[in-house]
């Protein structure tokens, strides 16, 4: 499946449910679909991989490759750093990655 078929909103939606889950906050959680549940849109084909801390960078490193780790690592400072001002910054943040087949498709970052 090419990728620029994938709806990108719709598979953002879905991962809500995983970052409204009070088990995840503060966590970085990795999910997956098949192949078949993602061209057909079953957002109940969605499992958790894996989760670990925000920012815990080691045991990331543990779950995915170098080159993952690294994208996700830059995505996840990148959002932080739209935070300017301290107080506003919040404490908990959730970052929920999707992959299929092994292969990224989407994330989403909530606080």
């Amino acid at each position: 499946m090419d990728k620029s078929e994938i709806d990108q909103e719709f598979w953002i939606e879905s991962l809500m449910d995983f970052a409204d889950d009070a088990h995840n906050e503060g966590r970085i959680v990795i999910v997956e679909i098949s192949l078949e549940d993602l061209e057909s849109e079953n957002e109940e084909g969605i499992s958790i991989k894996n989760k670990v801390k925000y920012a815990d960078w080691v045991a990331l490193s543990d779950i995915l490759s170098k080159e993952e780790l690294k994208a996700v690592k830059r995505d996840c400072l990148e959002y932080e750093s739209e935070f300017d001002d301290k107080e506003e910054k919040p404490n908990n943040f959730t970052w929920i990655v999707l992959y299929s087949e092994g292969e990224y498709i989407t994330q989403l970052a909530t606080y």
